[in-house]
């Protein structure tokens, strides 16, 4: 994608095409398995990323919550209700619909072909986001009493989990069909919890310790029993963050890129030494984004 090329919508709803002269602040890379790898896929403009912005996926698009924006390189960090959404086929930007209220440092998942934007600082309230109709709709909030600002956000049939790490231990799912929050079993380590996936209707909550090295802990969604599955010596062990790809989590940090396989019988860490994406700066995020193949064949006409 050209910097300078990106596709905006207005409050009314009508396109417009803008040129934008600052040089982008933020890229995409990605990771090729086979060749062990990162690549750069396209930068992102200064307008769509912040330190306290969200992302997630849905049908091969990328949501991306602002958070707050900056003013100047001096001034102070301002909350934002921007979204935008990135369109890997034309690789362009467009910006949907604004949020109701300002969540930096809040949570994005996909959930039934809707977006859910969860908390963010100092608050407990939830909202929807239909693409169909671009329009962003309150949701029921999160419990009161029950996390500040920390959080980590799966999804797990058909239901969203919020796993809080402030105040409370406390497991939250949030079932969309009658917009009802309920807690369920309290996990069984008080370390911090680094990061939470799931695969094939199990949770897979990463806790950190800096001397001891990692905790992992599984949670049956059906069962509702949590319990220890697997632990990793690692010294200095700093947070990372995880993403899942059929059985496989990678773990990913900037001292390190592992794979977890989430075996049903046995999981395990079976590759603790892949490539690290050294070069980038700033905060990193994980998702999953279906690319193209660019050496596909093609029938001439």
């Amino acid at each position: 994608m050209d910097p300078k090329d990106w596709v905006e919508s207005s409050p009314q709803g009508t396109k417009r095409e803008q040129r934008v002269t600052n040089k982008p602040s933020s890229g995409l890379c990605y990771y090729d398995d086979y060749k062990d790898s990162w690549h750069p896929l396209c930068p992102i403009h200064q307008e769509v990323i912040s330190k306290g912005c969200a992302m997630c996926t849905m049908d091969n698009y990328l949501f991306v919550a602002v958070g707050g924006c900056q003013q100047g390189t001096d001034s102070e960090m301002k909350p934002s209700k921007r979204v935008f959404c990135y369109n890997r086929v034309t690789s362009i930007w467009k910006e949907i619909s604004p949020m109701n209220e300002f969540r930096p440092h809040c949570k994005l998942a996909a959930l039934q072909g809707y977006i859910y934007a969860i908390g963010g600082e100092c608050l407990s309230t939830v909202e929807c986001y239909d693409p169909r109709s671009d329009r962003w709709t309150f949701v029921a909030p999160l419990p009161n009493d029950t996390f500040a600002v920390a959080h980590h956000v799966t999804v797990c049939n058909g239901e969203l989990f919020v796993l809080g790490r402030t105040l409370r231990y406390t497991l939250l799912r949030y079932n969309p069909n009658i917009n009802v929050w309920r807690k369920s079993a309290i996990t069984g380590s008080k370390e911090r919890t680094t990061d939470i996936v799931e695969v094939r209707n199990f949770l897979y909550c990463f806790d950190v310790n800096p001397q001891l090295g990692i905790s992992v802990y599984r949670y049956h969604t059906v069962a509702r029993l949590w319990y220890e599955c697997c632990t990793k010596r690692l010294a200095q062990c700093l947070t990372f963050q995880c993403v899942a790809m059929d059985d496989t989590i990678y773990c990913m940090s900037r001292q390190f890129t592992m794979r977890f396989l989430a075996d049903e019988i046995s999981p395990r860490f079976v590759v603790d030494d892949l490539s690290v994406l050294s070069g980038a700066k700033g905060i990193l995020f994980r998702f999953v984004l279906s690319l193209p193949d660019t050496k596909a064949l093609q029938t001439s006409v």
